[in-house]
């Protein structure tokens, strides 16, 4: 085999190798998909314990004189740490001949430390937010009392979820709005809020 042979060989052969790497995952990449997706669970779980350690500060520093757990023995409970958002959340009409939407319904249920859902009694305050309106952003804002939350609650059919109308007091100029919920637990004291982008036109 002369040189030029043996260089088309060379060329035909880190083809080969490269076409191999295109078709097929190799293990370095799949070695580090699986470090990512580690590293992602990882600061997930800071994430939380942060926001346990926050929610500890502020119920050690606000007076209460209703009486509450021990930190310690409130843990091994099932509290509210985190709220979610049902797919739903978004504008709703009084009538689905209006051409105008009413305000803005909020899916929304707790979450433990883990982030599984829990029906967890509170109240909540919602506002809601058309930010490209810098000037005045706050079209809707509403408050849930203990039992007014109670009565929204939907544990039905495949809701699992607080369903919360809060209606416009100024109508938006934009489809894309921010909800924001601070929800109030009532064992534990503990005010939890979480914001999420709604869209009036699901």
């Amino acid at each position: 085999m002369n040189r030029h042979e043996q260089l088309l060989s060379a060329v035909a052969a880190v083809i080969c190798v490269s076409l191999c790497g295109c078709f097929g995952p190799s293990k370095a990449n799949t070695d580090l998909r699986k470090e990512n997706q580690e590293l992602q669970q990882r600061v997930w779980n800071l994430e939380r314990a942060r926001q346990g350690d926050l929610q500890r500060i502020a119920a050690i520093e606000l007076p209460s004189t209703r009486p509450t757990l021990p930190y310690s023995e409130m843990q091994k409970l099932y509290t509210a740490h985190g709220l979610t958002f049902g797919s739903l959340t978004g504008g709703y009409k009084q009538n689905e001949r209006d051409e105008r939407y009413a305000g803005v319904v909020v899916y929304v249920v707790p979450t433990d430390d883990e982030g599984q859902i829990l029906k967890a009694a509170g109240r909540f305050d919602i506002s809601v937010f058309d930010l490209a309106v810098p000037e005045k952003p706050l079209v809707a804002r509403r408050a849930f009392s203990l039992d007014e939350a109670k009565a929204a609650w939907n544990g039905r059919a495949l809701l699992y979820n607080y369903v919360l109308q809060v209606p416009f007091a100024t109508p938006p100029q934009h489809n894309d709005l921010l909800v924001r919920v601070e929800f109030t637990d009532e064992l534990t004291g503990r005010k939890i809020i979480s914001e999420r982008k709604a869209t009036l036109a699901r």
